[in-house]
């Protein structure tokens, strides 16, 4: 019994000296983590349900989005005991069809031509102009022509491509439902009970998933690295699809998300202020940043992108300076 008690001192010791550290890095951390702390004293877990395309699984980018987000959590000040409570519950993929990712690239005569391509020639008088004008005239409304044929077929192509991932997502949506509206249920851990919500972990976002196919995979394996060039699809769950067709650019039901703001300005949306930003005002947040991808509701942030491959831009609290990096040569 005796040791059984020092055990348990011990414990509560060392979860006491955990809690001196977290409010000492939360005094320059960014505002919304004291909140989260406020609200759950690290009682449980903080972060989002997703699906990951099998037809995509990769080990190394795993290790490598993971290394982001950890490098991440660093930047915005979330200390050690909060950052263990973060997770990405990965879903069951549903069986459906996948339909295929369509390159992007065209095929040589798929390309449109250039007519402003046009070589001049040397003008000998008015009737060799006037000949070589018609003549130039003509060639370039075929090649107007063949430029407006072959937008309107890139147009079809990428809208067809749109709604094979519309559907897929629509599939997602309806799994995802399913998987958190089932009836919570009580569950005994080795403290006390806790309610287990349906199929998602206590604390994991209802109102929003992840999905990462392999368009998201591409993007983390980029020539150079860069972490503000990594995205992932966001997807609203309730989103009702309207009847007839929307615009391209109009909000659709889901959005990109930089890869690390998923655990800074997109959680800190979706968790505190959903009422206030719902996912069609994050999505027009998102449409003037780099690849159309989410990095915050200021319009000072928006664009800022930085070339570095372990900390991203507008993570940093207000007043934090970047820590300085020691060359090793």
């Amino acid at each position: 019994m005796e040791k059984r008690q020092r055990m348990m001192d011990a414990f509560e010791q060392h979860k006491q000296q955990q809690k001196k550290e977290v409010k000492r890095r939360l005094a320059t951390a960014q505002p919304w983590l004291k909140q989260l702390w406020e609200e759950d004293q690290c009682e449980k877990n903080w972060g989002f349900a997703g699906f990951h395309d099998p037809e995509a699984a990769s080990e190394e980018y795993e290790v490598r989005k993971d290394a982001a987000l950890m490098h991440a959590r660093e930047a915005i000040g979330c200390a050690d005991m909060i950052g263990a409570r973060w997770r990405l519950q990965y879903l069951d993929w549903p069986d459906m069809p996948t339909p295929s990712q369509s390159s992007h690239n065209l095929t040589a005569g798929e390309r449109p031509m250039n007519a402003s391509c046009v070589r001049i020639l040397p003008i000998q008088n008015d009737k060799v102009l006037l000949d070589r004008n018609q003549s130039h005239n003509k060639q370039d409304n075929k090649k107007h022509a063949q430029v407006k044929d072959v937008s309107e077929a890139n147009d079809k192509r990428d809208e067809n491509i749109i709604s094979k991932l519309e559907a897929r997502f629509q599939g997602l949506r309806e799994h995802f439902r399913v998987v958190r509206d089932r009836a919570p249920r009580k569950r005994k851990t080795a403290n006390d009970t806790q309610t287990d919500r349906g199929g998602l972990e206590d604390g994991i976002l209802r109102n929003v998933f992840l999905v990462i196919d392999q368009q998201c995979v591409n993007s983390l394996f980029s020539l150079t690295a860069n972490v503000d060039d990594m995205w992932v699809y966001a997807v609203d769950p309730d989103y009702q699809q309207p009847t007839g067709t929307t615009p391209r650019d109009e909000y659709r039901g889901y959005m990109r998300v930089r890869l690390q703001q998923l655990v800074n300005t997109f959680f800190d949306a979706r968790r505190f202020h959903a009422d206030e930003f719902p996912m069609q005002e994050l999505w027009r947040a998102a449409q003037p940043s780099r690849n159309q991808a989410f990095v915050s509701v200021k319009e000072s942030e928006q664009q800022l992108w930085t070339f570095n491959r372990f900390v991203g831009s507008a993570l940093r609290p207000e007043g934090v300076a970047r820590p300085a990096v020691k060359l090793l040569y």
